[in-house]
C-alpha cells in the first residue's frame, strides 16, 4: 500500500503573482542568477546555494554582498 505524496503547497512568485512549483522556482533563480552575472545586480533575498544574497545595484559596491557592512573610502585604505 502506497502512501499518497501531498504535493506541496507551491510558493507564489512575488512580481507576477502567480504559483511556483517547487523546482521551477530553482530553476528561475537559477536563469535569473545567470541573466545578472556580473551587472552587479543580485537576487534580492533569495537563498540561492545556501547564500543569502542582498541586492546590489552596482559593482561598486564590492563585497556587501558577503555580508560586509559598507566603509568609507579611508577604512578600506587602511582597515584597523
Amino acid at each position: 500500500m502506497e502512501k499518497q505524496i501531498k504535493e506541496r503547497e507551491s510558493k507564489t512568485d512575488r512580481r507576477t503573482g502567480q504559483k511556483i512549483r517547487r523546482g521551477e522556482r530553482q530553476m528561475r533563480i537559477k536563469l535569473k542568477e545567470e541573466a545578472t552575472r556580473g551587472k552587479g545586480k543580485w537576487i534580492e533575498d533569495e537563498k540561492v546555494r545556501g547564500r543569502k544574497k542582498e541586492r546590489v545595484e552596482d559593482n561598486r559596491r564590492g563585497d556587501r554582498w558577503r555580508g560586509e557592512r559598507r566603509r568609507t573610502k579611508r577604512q578600506r585604505a587602511d582597515p584597523d
